[in-house]
């Protein structure tokens, strides 16, 4: 141990430790009080003592790698299993500066993990990397298994993360970043989920946040030539203001060189705040990904289902207010749409007019909104007489379904809503009557 001699105080925590990690936490019968108690009572001692920490990752969960699997996985309890994640990310966390170490113990399926095996070799690995590498290991086979609890698993990674700047220096070390992107995509370590209902939310939230903490200049440049691109400025977060490292070659293949990470986040995730804050920062002065963001936000609000359509349209129309150097590029792809691949959103009105009313009202808020708030599009507005005669004609078609719906025996709508409140129709006249 280096030294490290064994006080009282440490015996008296590995007891607690010991009875703690031989209770059977996933059977109510055999735990007291509720499973966030058990956290508060580990922690007070995983927090003081180095000792108390390799004891408990060694003798609780290296000498029995099931554990992980059954409480992070197989546990039917949602509470025991998100104590149990908490528990070990303290662990983790707590145990990230006790300098380098080996477990114990060892299983011949971590030791056929390639990571992993390289982990061993090498002198300067701490308790905290093991620890990492051996949850990101359950990727090879029970990940797979066991597809219906996956958000405490993922959420795990996405925990440690939020801790700061070190752990996710350390999480994008060890490669956790480019193997969970590949797991989403079906293409892990392991055989694909299984589960067809799996909960990836917590995994598309890591993604984010580690994706804007590494530098992707490389993969930028500027619409105008000879210029050097941008600043972003939707990198990091609160707690990391600078770059970590350059975006992994890993990674940057699954963000960029194609775009089917892309299309199952904008998919599966339309809705999360992490999602916008991706597709924001990788958008930034890049126009290939902004494409194929592009491509797939034009296609979502072309045809998917009208009660929820929404999220999709609120993911264009932040992606469109990108004040960077390709601002205006998008903007006109997004009017008149990407040749031999999507409408624009002029053509997807004209062509909801008649059955998909909901969806052409969505289109038409979608670009008062734009208009409204950006001057490029508002100025490409004006000087466009094409564009004028298409964005007269959405006003005119608003304006009779509210005539229509004003009528002496109106029918119910989705436009009756607007008949007690007209701003929506006054914001859509004075932007006409500005044109």
């Amino acid at each position: 141990m280096g030294g490290f001699e064994k006080s009282d105080n440490d015996t008296d925590r590995i007891a607690w430790a010991k009875i703690c990690g031989q209770c059977d936490a996933a059977h109510r019968s055999l735990r007291r009080g509720s499973a966030s108690d058990w956290y508060e009572v580990l922690c007070v001692h995983l927090r003081h003592s180095r000792h108390v920490r390799l004891w408990f990752a060694n003798q609780v969960l290296f000498a029995h790698p099931h554990r992980l699997v059954q409480y992070l996985l197989e546990c039917p309890t949602t509470e025991v299993r998100s104590a149990f994640a908490k528990i070990v990310v303290f662990l983790v966390h707590a145990s990230a500066r006790d300098g380098p170490c080996s477990p114990l113990y060892s299983t011949p399926a971590l030791a056929s993990d390639g990571a992993y095996a390289a982990l061993l070799s090498d002198p300067t690995a701490t308790l905290s990397d093991h620890l990492l590498l051996a949850v990101l290991s359950l990727c090879n086979k029970e990940v797979s298994e066991h597809g219906r609890h996956l958000a405490q698993y993922f959420g795990f990674f996405y925990m440690y993360a939020c801790y700061g700047v070190a752990e996710r220096l350390q999480l994008l070390r060890l490669n956790v970043l480019g193997t969970l992107m590949l797991v989403a995509l079906d293409e892990g370590p392991g055989p694909p989920i299984k589960y067809q209902y799996a909960d990836l939310s917590k995994l598309y939230q890591l993604v984010s946040l580690l994706v804007r903490c590494c530098d992707v200049s490389s993969k930028t440049h500027s619409c105008l030539a000879n210029a050097v691109p941008l600043p972003n400025p939707h990198m990091g977060d609160q707690l990391c203001q600078e770059y970590l490292m350059p975006i992994q070659p890993q990674v940057a293949a699954c963000l960029y060189n194609k775009t089917s990470y892309v299309k199952k986040v904008i998919e599966d995730a339309s809705g999360a705040e992490e999602t916008l804050r991706l597709l924001q920062f990788c958008s930034w002065e890049n126009p290939q990904f902004s494409s194929a963001v592009l491509g797939e936000l034009l296609w979502q609000v072309a045809y998917t289902y009208t009660y929820e359509l929404r999220p999709f349209v609120d993911l264009l129309l932040a992606v469109l207010l990108l004040e960077d150097s390709w601002q205006a590029h998008r903007i006109h792809n997004a009017l008149r749409g990407i040749p031999d691949d999507r409408e624009g959103l002029f053509d997807t009105i004209q062509r909801s007019k008649g059955h998909y009313q909901k969806r052409a009202y969505q289109c038409v808020k979608c670009l008062v909104a734009l208009f409204d708030s950006c001057p490029a599009a508002a100025h490409m507005l004006h000087t466009s007489g094409e564009l004028k005669r298409k964005w007269a004609a959405a006003v005119d078609w608003l304006n009779d379904e509210l005539e229509r719906v004003r009528g002496p025996f109106p029918s119910p709508s989705l436009f009756s809503h607007l008949v007690k409140r007209k701003t929506c129709k006054e914001c859509l006249m004075a932007e006409l009557n500005a044109c």
